[in-house]
Formats: C-alpha cells, sequence, structure tokens
C-alpha cells in the first residue's frame, strides 16, 4: 500500500520519487509487460497522478471517456478511502479515461460526464486517436482529479457539504445545520 504525500497547494508532482510498477499480475496469459512508473500526490483540493511508460507497442482507438480505455495503452489507478468500496482511474495514452466506484468488482457507478469533465489532463502523446504503433514508444500522462470528483456513494448531503467547505476554504465548522433542499432546474435534472 502506498501513502500519498501531501504537496503544497498549486504545485505539482515534480521532485517527488516515480514508483515502479513491478509486477504481472497475468504473466502466464500476457507474458509482455511495459516499463511503468508513477508518483500519486494530493493538495487536499485534488489528486495528481502522473505516469512514465515505455512500452513496444501503443495504440489508441478509444476517443470517448467511459469507454473501454483499457484496450488501448492504458495505466489504472486505485484508490479507497475507507471500507465501503474504492475508485478505479483508468487512463489510456491519449486521456480517455473510466471512471468508477465500486463495491465489489461487478457493482460499479461510473461518473458523470460533468464529474469526467473535472478531470484535468495532460498526455504526451496529445489527446487524438490512432492505430497502433511499434518501436521505442514512450508517454507520460498526467491527472488531476479534484476532489469533489470522489464524492462518496450515498453519503449524506450535510456531510458532502462540511467537506467541501472544508476542501474549498481550509476551514471545519464545528455545527452544521441543514436549512433548506434546492432543486434549480427541475425540468430536466434531479440534482439538488
Amino acid at each position: 500500500m502506498l501513502k500519498i504525500r501531501k504537496i503544497e497547494a498549486g504545485s505539482s508532482l515534480e521532485g517527488l520519487p516515480m514508483q515502479e510498477v513491478a509486477c504481472n499480475n497475468w504473466a502466464a496469459e500476457y507474458p509482455y509487460a511495459p516499463r511503468v512508473r508513477f508518483a500519486a500526490g494530493h493538495d487536499g483540493k485534488r489528486l495528481l497522478l502522473r505516469f512514465e511508460v515505455e512500452e513496444g507497442c501503443t495504440m489508441a482507438r478509444v476517443a470517448e471517456d467511459n469507454g473501454p480505455v483499457w484496450t488501448d495503452s492504458a495505466v489504472e489507478f486505485f484508490i479507497s478511502f475507507d471500507e465501503r468500496g474504492y475508485y478505479n482511474f483508468e487512463f489510456n495514452c491519449i486521456g480517455r479515461a473510466l471512471l468508477g466506484f465500486r463495491k465489489t468488482k461487478p457493482e460499479v457507478r461510473h461518473a458523470d460526464e460533468e464529474v469526467m469533465g473535472l478531470i484535468v489532463r495532460r498526455a504526451s502523446l496529445g489527446g487524438e486517436p490512432f492505430e497502433e504503433r511499434r518501436g521505442d514508444n514512450r508517454w507520460t500522462l498526467e491527472a488531476e482529479i479534484p476532489a469533489g470528483a470522489l464524492d462518496k456513494e450515498d453519503e449524506p448531503g450535510i456531510v458532502c457539504a462540511g467537506r467541501e467547505l472544508e476542501e474549498e476554504t481550509g476551514y471545519r465548522c464545528g455545527q452544521l445545520e441543514w436549512l433548506v433542499t434546492l432543486r434549480t432546474t427541475v425540468a430536466f435534472c434531479n440534482e439538488r
């Protein structure tokens, strides 16, 4: 298990040590394994990830978020805050992402388009899909995932409000009281 380091607000992952991914869980079926290194950090408002990949074949066909990015050259990251479940982030080499919250492997809730739009991605190979490239391929992917994208399933609104207050202002409230629920766009949305 890796402890994610806290970094200064607004800074990058520069200077953090890169961790080698040195296992291949499916070596019998897939003996080839690219060289992958990563760094992870947080500043209290966002989770920052950087992946560096060296591989012999690179491909990026998936052009939309929450698509089958695992079929391309991709990296994956898991994070859990408690026993209720975990987040699974997968990014292909052009920055398309799949984000799911899971309790068990078959039980998944994927992030909606709005949440996916909050994730900042920088891919060294650009953002356009391409067919397989063979050779000495190297690419990097950086992602900034705002804390708000990691909302907990079925979290009570009052708990979410307290967490968001601390994330946005750095202050904690001694006592929160729910006053009103607003539905601002009832004609086309069920958001509260």
